[in-house]
């Protein structure tokens, strides 16, 4: 009989058994199909007429299996509710950078002149509100020197290297030059991918995007953030401080004093 496990005995003696289909019969039918193709289990081991214990068994995995299922769909969810929550906190940021600012500048006179008045203690209760606000923030002025019109920071990445990084608003990624990634003795084969970058001459340069442990401009920190590395080197800068850095704070650059300011919630 294909497929059929043989056993001690045989169905006449009252065995369980299982069809390949997954069926289960108790001894009478095992006796009306008695060439039916089966895998018999000893009947001392089960009880007459109950099912084996393999639909428990199958129902076990399939909710273990749809558990790990639903733990992986959001563990891959971490990294999109993470660049949610960032988004949040930057618009919170920049909402309260606008307001505080307001207040202190374009709205000052207007201020002054409603200083009496429902408008004069709506905007004494604002700037006080600002005032409580502000504590829940961390501003911090980071070390940084002027290059023309741009501003170079000392960057320390992964704890260990230091580099000199031009702040780049307009870099949606931090990138660094092939003499960091030398420094960092990272593997290249770590790499989560590639990407295309336009360097200073306009040539356009494949990139290897790597996941670096820190970066740490000043006092302010980002972990776990994504940089790309290119094989090109300059006596100037070894790289670009981008928004996958800076997207973290509120950012105010002062080229003329070559000043970094970094707002971040506390």
């Amino acid at each position: 009989m294909a497929g059929a496990v043989q056993g001690q005995g045989g169905p006449e003696e009252g065995w369980e058994t299982l069809t390949e289909k997954g069926r289960f019969f108790t001894d009478e039918a095992c006796r009306q199909f008695h060439h039916a193709d089966y895998v018999p289990f000893p009947k001392e081991t089960y009880n007459q007429g109950r099912l084996f214990t393999y639909n428990d068994t199958a129902v076990d995995i399939n909710k273990t299996s749809a558990l790990l299922n639903s733990r992986e769909m959001r563990r891959r969810a971490i990294p999109d509710d993470i660049a949610k929550a960032d988004a949040q906190i930057q618009d919170y940021q920049s909402a309260y950078v606008r307001f505080a600012s307001y207040l202190e500048g374009e709205g000052k006179p207007l201020i002054a002149q409603e200083a009496q008045g429902i408008d004069g203690e709506y905007f004494t209760w604002a700037r006080n509100k600002i005032k409580v606000i502000q504590a829940d923030f961390r501003e911090d002025v980071a070390t940084s020197m002027r290059q023309g019109q741009h501003i170079i920071v000392n960057a320390r990445i992964n704890g260990t290297v230091t580099a000199r990084l031009m702040v780049d608003t307009g870099a949606s990624m931090t990138l660094l030059y092939q003499n960091v990634m030398d420094s960092l003795k990272l593997d290249p084969k770590a790499a989560l991918g590639t990407a295309t970058t336009i360097v200073a001459d306009g040539r356009k340069v494949k990139a290897n995007v790597i996941q670096l442990d820190s970066i740490e401009v000043g006092r302010s920190k980002v972990e776990r953030t994504r940089a790309a590395v290119i094989p090109v080197s300059s006596a100037d800068i070894d790289g670009l401080l981008g928004m996958s850095f800076l997207g973290h704070f509120s950012v105010s650059m002062d080229p003329v004093n070559g000043k970094l300011t970094l707002l971040s919630l506390k």
